[in-house]
């Protein structure tokens, strides 16, 4: 990530100190050994403070097995005794740090580092120039710009804050379940005075995000991000510190999933429709539809991994007595099919309850026509959410956060032709409402993992 901190620079680098709340080192101290000989001298390894240092792998080039060393020698004297701490630091660069873009130097000792090497798995070496002062008790970091050192009790003028995300009533016990939670999207407000803000997350990662529509005040701006990983405070929220003018924009490309759509602008939806509802979307704008409108396609999108795997979130705001007249019935909300291969989220018949159609058949084999999950009584004129996840023969849907059915089907040869997923249908059976925050997933979201993406999406609300 190219900081924009940059502009602050000087000959040498600019340390910029902020506030931190809830950031610590990664430990307390590092263990001690000692020897004498002649003149007493101690070799102490301990009682030494240590620090996270996280650094853009881009930095020294770094490649999945290169080996970082960091040499820490400092000589003092007390007395008769010459005092010795010694330390070479090493960390393995892993895959993961190299697709993040980020390597976590954990537990560095305290103190003064002038050079850092780099050992490729085939044996070569670099050694490359660095000005650390590392306090204990600290995290930094470290990219193509400099250091950013965040240090208790302490604010720059470049503006830091804190945040807190606290699960709504219902969502609580995410917190404490044994499961790890990867690749989150989440959403949240930020006043609208901070430029191109990101985030630093308990574990001192960064979290990069996009503007997105507008929040329910003038005074405030809509973000979405996604966490590498969530990690929950004590208390169970999840805590950021914010940092301004920390992206080269406030409109990041972030991969929140295989397909998102916020479905904030004019591409989706008609004009016509939206004055006449006159309604606000889940953050800012919505598609808004009615049964004469043309109804919206997304293109060049192939919603199944490995015609296999698949999940789909989206809003919804319909009323059940403004759907399509006598004589019509099965709304199409969203599909995506080949033929007799797909899926449909329907009207059922003319009631105010949606389903579930999913059609495997092909080469006479698979499922045709089968109907999951009906939600009763959703089509109330108020946003609701639906969720479902496809695997392999398996499915879960979701309604408001809430599991509504986990069922089995017969999926055939698999939905490896279903492409371009739409909204709504040709009139009079298009919908007639609204429809927001359209995420399409890979289908490995497990059932935990969808409530708390449904939990995040209204925790500010």
């Amino acid at each position: 990530m190219k900081n924009c901190l940059s502009i602050y620079r000087n000959l040498w680098s600019v340390v910029f100190v902020l506030t931190l709340h809830f950031l610590s080192a990664c430990s307390e101290n590092v263990g001690s050994t000692g020897d004498s000989a002649g003149i007493l001298i101690e070799t102490n390894t301990g009682n030494r403070q240590v620090a996270c240092v996280v650094v853009a792998t881009d930095l020294w080039d770094l490649e999945p097995q290169d080996l970082v060393s960091l040499v820490l020698s400092i000589r003092d004297t007390a007395g008769d005794t010459v005092y010795i701490y010694e330390n070479e630091y090493l960390k393995v660069v892993d895959s993961a740090s190299v697709e993040s873009g980020k390597i976590v130097l954990d537990s560095l000792p305290e103190g003064l580092y002038k050079w850092v090497t780099v050992t490729s798995v085939t044996g070569e070496s670099r050694s490359i120039a660095i000005d650390w002062n590392i306090g204990g008790g600290k995290t930094y970091f470290v990219d193509e710009d400099g250091v950013l050192k965040i240090s208790n009790g302490n604010v720059a003028e470049d503006s830091t804050d804190s945040v807190r995300i606290v699960l709504p009533a219902g969502f609580e016990f995410l917190a404490n379940v044994d499961e790890v939670f990867k690749d989150v999207p989440f959403s949240l407000s930020l006043d609208s005075a901070f430029q191109n803000p990101c985030l630093l997350d308990a574990d001192g990662e960064v979290v990069n995000l996009s503007v997105s529509g507008s929040s329910f005040s003038e005074a405030k701006k809509h973000y979405w991000g996604k966490m590498p990983k969530v990690s929950f405070s004590a208390n169970g929220s999840i805590d950021f510190v914010v940092v301004n003018l920390c992206q080269e924009s406030d409109s990041m490309e972030i991969a929140l999933g295989t397909y998102v759509n916020h479905l904030e602008g004019n591409t989706f939806g008609s004009e016509t429709a939206r004055e006449k509802f006159n309604l606000p979307g889940i953050w800012g704008n919505a598609a808004w539809y009615d049964s004469t409108d043309s109804w919206n396609m997304v293109e060049n999108f192939v919603p199944f991994v490995d015609g296999k795997y698949m999940t789909a979130s989206f809003w919804f705001l319909l009323d059940s007595t403004m759907q399509a007249g006598p004589g019509k019935s099965y709304t199409r909300i969203l599909s995506a099919k080949k033929d007799s291969v797909g899926f449909i989220v329907q009207r059922r018949d003319t009631t105010g309850s949606i389903n579930l159609r999913i059609d495997a058949r092909k080469n006479g084999v698979g499922d045709y026509n089968k109907t999951f999950g009906t939600a009763l009584n959703v089509l109330d004129g108020s946003w609701h959410n639906y969720a479902f996840t496809i695997f392999e023969d398996s499915v879960k849907i979701y309604l408001d956060g809430a599991l509504l059915i986990a069922s089995e089907f017969d999926s055939g040869e698999g939905f490896a032709d279903v492409s371009n997923p739409a909204i709504g249908y040709e009139a009079p059976n298009n919908i007639v409402g609204g429809m927001d925050e359209l995420f399409f997933f890979d289908g490995m979201q497990s059932e935990n993992w969808m409530k708390l993406f449904y939990a995040l999406q209204i925790a500010e609300r």
